[in-house]
């Protein structure tokens, strides 16, 4: 049994009604999403301008993602609030620790290769990895083909309105049309598996390079890929609005079931409304319906994200700490219609799996976004592993 402590940090900011009177506090801790304890108590007497401890008898799980959540709720109707309506909640996130995945049987892997790309053959899994791009052209496993069209790096995001003053000096940057150059890679075979690896940079043509990578994917016996990336990015180009990789699975992977904050759409900066939890839904059902068509449906601070067909097919991502959004809109369509009705749904599944996504801001009519929410880092490293399920 372990207690946990909760303070009124800010103290009470009513001028007239003890906390006690108001306020009911209902409290549950959750493992990997999942809530192994839930109880209710009364609120010791809290008067107007002070504040107060509360000890709660918390059992905290020992592995997994843990959290306590709290809640207040209306102690009794008002007129205005109905007994027992949620009036707001705090989340505290006791400890983060990325889900462990469950062993495949491994078997033997055969490579090709020649100038233009390897193809990566194991007992049930064939994968064509371009050395032009240090990605994926096609991933094929169980008879489903996995990428509709080849994997792309993306820097670049539908703007937002709050990006109207940074939108035009990222196009002046060439973000919105970087590509890639590869300028060596190879492939070795380690105790791990079959291991691809490039130096890379991305830029626009005539432009300065805008980030430098180093890139290896590492792929075990039983399929599963391990990406590393160790991006070096020019510090005296703007900050980005992304880094990270752009997959077109096959239209039918509607089926989302993740482990980060939702079910609101989150950013780096907005995600105080959202809670960490496991959350289930459609890619149709994430798309944020904005009248001007812009950047929607991100999910901030994911450690598993699963995304699955209706035949038997899933794609399963896991990591310390991404950001994704899945859709059936391109960022360009996003960017390029004027409304909302005008939009056209493309013939695959777009994801998009983020090491960081700059934040929303407000400055459309406030004040540029923060420094710590922009993806401005001058050097990072980002590792992902990815699943496929038949």
């Amino acid at each position: 049994m372990h207690s946990g402590r909760a303070t009124t940090s800010d103290g009470l900011r009513l001028d007239f009604t003890d906390l006690r009177d108001a306020v009911t506090l209902r409290y549950e801790v959750t493992q990997d999403g999942a809530v192994t304890q839930s109880g209710t108590c009364d609120l010791p007497s809290i008067l107007p301008h002070t504040e107060a401890e509360l000890n709660l008898p918390l059992c905290l799980p020992q592995t997994g993602t843990c959290c306590v959540n709290l809640y207040y709720l209306q102690k009794q109707a008002d007129g205005v609030h109905e007994a027992g309506e949620e009036l707001g909640f705090d989340q505290y996130v006791v400890r983060r620790e990325q889900p462990k995945q469950p062993e495949k049987a491994s078997t033997a892997m055969t490579w090709q290769e020649d100038r233009r790309a390897v193809i990566v053959t194991g007992a049930d899994f064939r994968y064509v990895w371009n050395r032009r791009t240090a990605l994926f052209d096609e991933m094929n496993a169980g008879q489903m083909t996995y990428c509709k069209q080849p994997q792309q790096w993306n820097i670049w995001r539908a703007p937002t309105d709050n990006d109207r003053e940074i939108a035009p000096v990222w196009r002046q940057a060439g973000y919105d049309r970087a590509l890639v150059r590869v300028y060596d890679s190879g492939v070795r075979q380690t105790a791990h598996g079959v291991e691809l690896w490039a130096n890379a940079a991305l830029n626009a043509i005539h432009i300065q390079h805008i980030v430098d990578l180093t890139v290896c994917w590492t792929i075990a016996g039983d399929g599963s890929v391990h990406l590393r990336v160790d991006g070096k990015r020019n510090g005296q180009m703007p900050f980005l609005p992304r880094f990270g990789l752009r997959l077109f699975l096959p239209h039918d992977f509607e089926a989302v079931d993740y482990l980060g904050y939702g079910p609101l759409e989150s950013c780096i900066d907005k995600h105080r409304a959202s809670k960490f939890g496991r959350y289930r839904a459609t890619v149709t059902g994430l798309q944020e319906d904005y009248i001007k068509p812009q950047e929607n449906g991100s999910h901030y601070g994911c450690t598993r994200l699963e995304i699955a067909s209706d035949r038997s097919a899933a794609i399963e991502v896991t990591g310390d700490s991404f950001s994704f959004n899945a859709s059936h809109y391109t960022q360009e369509e996003l960017e390029h219609k004027a409304h909302n009705f005008e939009l056209t749904p493309c013939d695959a599944t777009v994801l998009c799996l983020d090491y960081k996504m700059s934040g929303v801001g407000s400055n459309s009519c406030g004040p540029k976004l923060a420094e710590a929410y922009q993806m401005c880092e001058t050097q990072f490293t980002w590792e992902l592993d990815l699943r496929l399920g038949w």
